[in-house]
């Protein structure tokens, strides 16, 4: 049994070709028969015939993105995949898993929902003409709902210098990208660490003086609705939160950039996005760039459970986290933070153990580049999640 609940896909059923499986190379002959659960995640492969020891056969699985039911995917997607074998009468079950030992990775072209922080960024607007920190952009696309079910990046501004830096939330240029449902029209606040609104925008261009810095920077968005701040920030804790004018909703993507020349004497240590946590391809995507010329160790968590602590509704019960380079190549994946006691020592060391054992967390030491972390519901849950990544000094 090929189990992808704990994955992003679902099998591509076409009984005309006989997919999703196909037998590639089978010199015992063995004859295999093979049915596909209602939701297209389970597939069960029933052997009519006796396998010895030393029997062998290859086989192909076609699959899709769940949600979208269609789009290009890297075999990396199957990480998540459980594979169970029950052998001499249900007596023995064997498990396994899944390895990509051929391709390259997710490459952007792909087509999935997938946002790159860079690719993402320079696909929309070019290349910025300024160089990056460590780290530096946060680039997250998540679901918007109504009232809590907001779509927010945080980030903590360290050292002894403001920062300036420009904000965006982008939804009606999103369909470009082929996402599904773009947020409408976004609006854009930044509250302080006092929860202070101290600055807001419903479209871009409505302030002249702003509109022109953006301009400037290269960073104008692409859709007049679309809303951008461009600010001078003294060192703290800030919160931008994307909500969809008149209670609309949809998919949203919230950038911040750092404009500063690096290195800096104030830089980002901590970036984070919290937003809905849903099924198929509606998981909370977090892209940051480690900039410099030097690597940088982080941690990244996802956050679900102990969010009921601070009245955030309906967190994500069990929630799993996934590290992918600007490749799309998977750097990381984790479920419960402790399941690897060397890497939980580390995050401990830190100061940043999750405060729920099913909580999960990296600990990783990053080249410079553009990374993405997907949060998503382990065995189908959903809810609201928090996607953080810190810079450890």
């Amino acid at each position: 049994m090929i189990d992808l609940t704990n994955t992003l896909l679902e099998f591509d059923e076409d009984p005309a070709f006989g997919l999703p499986f196909t037998i590639g190379n089978n010199p015992q002959h063995l004859a295999i028969t093979h049915s596909l659960s209602p939701n297209h995640r389970v597939l069960t492969l029933t052997f009519t015939s006796v396998l010895v020891p030393g029997d062998s056969f290859s086989f192909g699985i076609d699959r899709d993105f769940a949600g979208i039911h269609s789009g290009g995917n890297s075999a990396d997607l199957l990480a998540g995949a459980d594979i169970r074998a029950s052998i001499n009468g249900n007596s023995t079950t064997l498990l396994g898993a899944f390895a990509n030992a051929l391709g390259s990775g997710f490459t952007f072209a792909d087509g999935f929902g997938l946002v790159d922080a860079r690719n993402a960024i320079e696909s929309v607007v070019g290349q910025p003409t300024n160089p990056t920190g460590i780290p530096v952009n946060l680039s997250t696309r998540g679901f918007t709902g109504t009232n809590d079910n907001v779509l927010i990046g945080g980030f903590i501004s360290s050292g002894s210098n403001a920062k300036t830096l420009i904000l965006r939330a982008l939804g009606p240029s999103l369909a470009a990208f082929k996402v599904v449902n773009p947020l409408s029209d976004p609006t854009l606040g930044l509250f302080d660490a006092n929860g202070t609104q101290i600055a807001f925008d419903d479209n871009w261009q409505t302030n002249s003086g702003q509109a022109a810095q953006i301009q400037s920077h290269h960073l104008a968005p692409k859709d007049p609705r679309e809303s951008a701040l461009f600010e001078t920030l003294s060192p703290g804790r800030y919160t931008a939160i994307v909500r969809g004018k008149n209670n609309s909703a949809g998919t949203s993507l919230v950038e911040i950039y750092d404009l500063d020349s690096q290195p800096a004497a104030t830089e980002f240590t901590n970036i984070s996005s919290r937003g809905n946590v849903s099924s198929g391809d509606n998981v909370l995507i977090g892209g940051f760039i480690v900039g410099a010329n030097s690597s940088a160790d982080m941690v990244v968590r996802g956050i679900g459970p102990s969010l009921a602590s601070m009245n955030v509704p309906d967190p994500l019960s069990d929630p799993m986290l996934t590290l992918h380079d600007r490749n799309g190549s998977l750097v990381a994946s984790n479920d419960n933070w402790q399941q690897d006691s060397a890497q939980a020592a580390e995050i401990q060391q830190a100061g940043l153990a999750p405060a729920n054992a099913l909580e999960s967390a990296i600990a990783v030491t990053l080249a410079p580049g553009a990374y993405t972390a997907i949060l998503s519901g382990a065995n189908g849950t959903t809810g609201n999640g928090l996607v953080e990544v810190y810079h450890i000094h």
